[in-house]
C-alpha cells in the first residue's frame, strides 16, 4: 500500500454520509492498518467504498473468511406480512412498509436476531454504541435506509408510537417547524429479543451540532424541545427520553422524536424513580445547550423526591449502601452527577461530559462507577483534571472498541478505567497537556495506545 492508498480512503470515508467524522478517521485508521499488513487488498476495498458501501459491511465481506464467524441464516425463512404473523414459537414481524418486507423476505431470514449481528453499527455520532441495544443499519438495494434498535416491550413501545403520532397529527405547535413521527416502522420479536425499525430521516441534533459543526442547530433544537415539552405537559405526558440524540432533524424543516421508551401519564405516575430520570433530562442537554437555555426548555419542575423513598436505580442502592435515603441525599448525588458530566473547555479540550457519563455506564464495572463518585465527592478540587484525562482516555478507549469488533488489538485492555484507579490509589498522576500531546491523530492507533499506556 502506498501514501496515496490512505489518502483516498480518508477522502471517501469523509464522503459518506453515514460516518461522522469520528468514525471516519476510526475507521480509515483500521483500513490503513490492515493494508500495511497484507489483510486487505487495497484496491478491492477502495472500489467497494468508493461504491458507496458502509466500511462495515465492506470489512464483514473481507474478513468474513478468517474473523467473523457467521450463522447460516437460510433455515426456517420468516414470512414478513403487513400483519403480524406467526411463522415459528420465536419469530414475528409485524410491518408497514413494503420495501421492507420484501427485502427481510429476500434474505431468507430464519433468525432475526442472529441477522442483525451483522448490520452496520450506527456511525453518525461521536460515541461508540454497540453494547447490545445500540441501534444498527439496514440497506436497502433501493437506496433506503433503516434504523434497528433493541427495545424492551413490543407492545409498550408501539402504543406510545401511536399515541404520540396521534398527538402530533392533532397538534399546531409550530407554524414553520414540522414535528412527528417517522412514518415506515415495524417491530420484530425474535428469539426473547424484540426489535423496532424505522426509516433513517437524518441526523440526530447532537450529532448535527457536536459532530458537524452545525451549532446554529442550537436555536432550531432549543425551539423544538420547548415546543415538544409544552405539548407534553399540556397532555399530561411526561416523556422521560426528550434528549438531543433523541429527535433528528433531515434538513427539510422537519424534526422527527424517535425514542418511545418511557413515556408516562403524569396523572397516574408520582415516584421517586421519574424525579431522578427529570434530573436526569436536564443533563442529557448538557453537552449542546448551557444551563441558562436548558432552564428556559423544562421550566418547572413535575415531581418531587419525597422525604423518604425506596431506591429504585442500582446505581443509587450501591452508592449509598442502603435501601431507603432521604430527598437531600439524593439531590446531593445528582449534584454530583450533574458536576461530572456537564460540559467544559479546559487546557484547550472540549470535554462533552455527558457523552463521558454515558460511555462509564455501558463500559465500566458498576463498582467502579460507584467509587469514582465517592472519589469526586472527596476530592471536589481534582474534578477538571480527573475529567480532562478520563475523556481523553474514553476517546482512545472507544476506538479501540470498535478495532475489537473486527477482532484486531484483541490483548489491548481499556484504559479509562485502570487509569481512574490508579488515580485514586494515587499510583499515577499523567498530565493532562502531555496526555493530550500522545493523543495526536497523525499517529497510528498502536502509537497512540502504548504511548498513552506507558503514561499511566
Amino acid at each position: 500500500m502506498d501514501q496515496q492508498d490512505g489518502i483516498k480512503i480518508r477522502t471517501i470515508l469523509e464522503s459518506n454520509r453515514f460516518l461522522s467524522p469520528t468514525y471516519s478517521k476510526w475507521y480509515a485508521n483500521i483500513f490503513v492498518d490492515l493494508f500495511h499488513s497484507s489483510s486487505l487488498s487495497p484496491s478491492d476495498c477502495l472500489n467497494q467504498l468508493e461504491a458507496g458501501y458502509h466500511p462495515h459491511r465492506v470489512l464483514y465481506k473481507f474478513l468474513g473468511g478468517s474473523t467473523f464467524t457467521q450463522d447460516k441464516l437460510n433455515y426456517h425463512p420468516i414470512d414478513y406480512s403487513k400483519h403480524i404473523s406467526f411463522c415459528t414459537k420465536d419469530e414475528q414481524m409485524h410491518c408497514n412498509d413494503h420495501d421492507l418486507i420484501d427485502y427481510l423476505n429476500s434474505q431468507y431470514i430464519g433468525n432475526f436476531s442472529g441477522f442483525i449481528e451483522s448490520l452496520s453499527p450506527i456511525t453518525t455520532g461521536r460515541m461508540y454504541l454497540d453494547t447490545g441495544t445500540a441501534p444498527k443499519l439496514l440497506f436497502l438495494p433501493n437506496n433506503r435506509t433503516f434504523v434497528v434498535i433493541c427495545i424492551k416491550s413490543q407492545k409498550e413501545y408501539l402504543a406510545n408510537y401511536y399515541v404520540l403520532s396521534r398527538l402530533f397529527n392533532e397538534s399546531n405547535c409550530c407554524n414553520d417547524l414540522t414535528i412527528k413521527t417517522i412514518d415506515s416502522i415495524g417491530v420484530v420479536r425474535s428469539n426473547g429479543l424484540q426489535y423496532f425499525v424505522s426509516e433513517f430521516k437524518g441526523l440526530d441534533y447532537e450529532a448535527l451540532i457536536l459532530e458537524y459543526d452545525k451549532t446554529e442547530k442550537k436555536d432550531t433544537l432549543l425551539r423544538v424541545s420547548r415546543e415538544l415539552e409544552e405539548l407534553f405537559l399540556e397532555n399530561n405526558l411526561f416523556i422521560r427520553n426528550l434528549a438531543p440524540r433523541n429527535i433528528l432533524f433531515n434538513g427539510n424543516h422537519t424534526s422527527y422524536l424517535i425514542d418511545f421508551d418511557n413515556v408516562y401519564n403524569i396523572e397516574d405516575k408520582h415516584d421517586v424513580k421519574l424525579a431522578s430520570k427529570e434530573l436526569n433530562r436536564d443533563i442529557w442537554y448538557g453537552d449542546v445547550l448551557s444551563r441558562r437555555d436548558i432552564k428556559t426548555i423544562f421550566k418547572k419542575r413535575i415531581f418531587s423526591f419525597p422525604d423518604e423513598a425506596q431506591l429504585t436505580d442500582i446505581f443509587e442502592t450501591t452508592f449509598f449502601e442502603r435501601d431507603k435515603v432521604r430527598s437531600r441525599d439524593l439531590k446531593y448525588l445528582y449534584s454530583l452527577v450533574r458536576a461530572f458530566e456537564q460540559y467544559d473547555h479546559y487546557l484547550d479540550i472540549d470535554i462533552y461530559g455527558h457523552q463521558l457519563g454515558r460511555y462509564i455506564s455501558d463500559y465500566w464495572d458498576l463498582s467502579s462507577e460507584v467509587k469514582l463518585y465517592k472519589f469526586i465527592a472527596q476530592n471536589k478540587t481534582k474534578i477538571k483534571y480527573l475529567r480532562a484525562i478520563l475523556y481523553l482516555l474514553s476517546r482512545l478507549d472507544q476506538e479501540l472498541l470498535l478495532r475489537k469488533k473486527y477482532h484486531l488489538d484483541k490483548d489491548l485492555e481499556l484504559l479509562s478505567e485502570l487509569a481512574f484507579h490508579k488515580i485514586a490509589e494515587n499510583r499515577a498522576n499523567p498530565g493532562v497537556k502531555a496526555l493530550k500531546v500522545t493523543l495526536d491523530p497523525d499517529l497510528s492507533f498502536t502509537e497512540r495506545y502504548l504511548a498513552v499506556r506507558s503514561a499511566i
